[in-house]
């Protein structure tokens, strides 16, 4: 049933003892029940963040799967997706974590023409992003040429990954690129996305010797494709690299 049912939230522990007095299911404090709670600490203990819902449901998904119930599993998946989207947008890459999860599973069900088109969809969430975030860093090089490649910038840092996402983000695209490179016929156009990515996390990451080997990579499968449309992003992305200071890494 969609949307799925949301858990509902616990506000307090429940204790061994009865409290003497009945406590408020919208926020516990720690003031004596006589004094006033300011409603500045209501506000704070109120809005303490909760984990997304999605990454529950992930979690949840991924249980499933070392169990081997992977049509459960995919239930759980399904769910991760849909909050995710819902939460942070159709695009974003708590989507892409569900698509990807998703993609193992239907992996190892031998559905591969499934599981292709969900690896797909994860490479092009993690590609436009990447890219964003390249074009952001080619806008600053350009109005601050005198500058470092990698001065801190405020409109770069908002469009910048983190570290953590920067780490899963090589991780799932790494995985990728191996289960594309070990198919029958490896689809090239594809091939050549996910090193795009790639070349992008690591030019991001300031890893700039790996960056140029993706992106070359990258670049000689485009050239064997009938249509290369791809071709001037990897290629930019390349001068990007070699004009970078050679003390970068």
């Amino acid at each position: 049933m969609w949307p799925p049912a949301q858990p509902r939230s616990l506000f307090w522990l429940a204790s061994t003892k009865k409290p003497s007095r009945p406590l408020s299911t919208r926020c516990v404090s720690a003031a004596p029940c006589s004094a006033p709670v300011p409603r500045s600490w209501s506000r704070l203990i109120c809005s303490w963040p909760r984990p997304p819902l999605s990454r529950l449901q992930r979690g949840l998904g991924q249980l499933r799967v070392a169990e081997g119930n992977l049509q459960q599993a995919l239930h759980h998946l399904a769910s991760d997706v849909y909050l995710a989207s819902s939460t942070f947008g159709l695009k974003s890459l708590e989507a892409a974590m569900g698509y990807f999860h998703m993609a193992n599973v239907f992996f190892r069900q031998n559905k591969m023409d499934i599981a292709n088109s969900l690896y797909a969809k994860v490479t092009a969430l993690w590609c436009d992003r990447l890219l964003s975030a390249v074009q952001a860093h080619e806008r600053v090089l350009r109005s601050r040429s005198d500058t470092s490649p990698f001065a801190e910038d405020e409109d770069v840092a908002e469009q910048q990954l983190t570290e953590a996402q920067r780490v899963e983000g090589t991780r799932v695209l790494s995985a990728v690129l191996e289960i594309r490179s070990q198919a029958p016929k490896p689809e090239l156009g594809e091939m050549a996305r996910v090193l795009h990515g790639l070349a992008m996390l690591h030019y991001l990451g300031l890893d700039l010797p790996a960056a140029g080997k993706m992106g070359l990579k990258a670049l000689e499968l485009v050239k064997q494709l009938p249509q290369q449309e791809s071709l001037e992003p990897i290629a930019r992305l390349l001068r990007l690299i070699n004009s970078a200071p050679s003390h970068a890494k």
